[in-house]
């Protein structure tokens, strides 16, 4: 959904979507089963493999849109931006809104979130909200 503003080379040498810690285990979709904690104190989703993600088109939607997160905020759904994503986190604010809006992708994501509410997140302070239904 996103290889036009991310690349797969830039994931998939990244990965930090799928590596988490005590605070951000919120982040793991429920389908997928709460990985064991490694020596290194973090949490390595098990579908990660060294060159990417092993579901490939068949990952859960919130993986499919992340560095973009649906939250509640005052009563309202939002789609933010999370501050962990480096490659998206440095693009200007309105170049990431235009991309929601120009793909529709915001349509996309509001309509999973309202068909699906399990993956709607309380918001979190600093996440930037780029856009609100």
């Amino acid at each position: 959904m996103l290889k036009k503003i991310l690349s797969k080379d830039t994931c998939a040498n990244c990965r930090i979507c799928c590596v988490f810690d005590n605070d951000d285990l919120w982040e793991l979709p429920k389908e997928i089963e709460k990985p064991q904690q490694s020596e290194d104190g973090l949490y390595y989703c098990p579908m990660l493999s060294d060159s990417g993600c092993t579901l490939g088109n068949e990952k859960p939607f919130e993986c499919k849109i992340w560095p973009f997160r649906v939250m509640e905020y005052k009563g309202n759904l939002v789609i933010t931006l999370s501050p962990v994503c480096n490659n998206l986190y440095k693009k200007p604010l309105n170049e990431l809104m235009e991309f929601l809006e120009n793909e529709r992708l915001y349509e996309v994501i509001l309509n999973e979130a309202k068909n699906h509410p399990n993956i709607v997140k309380p918001y979190i302070n600093g996440y930037p909200i780029l856009w609100i239904d």
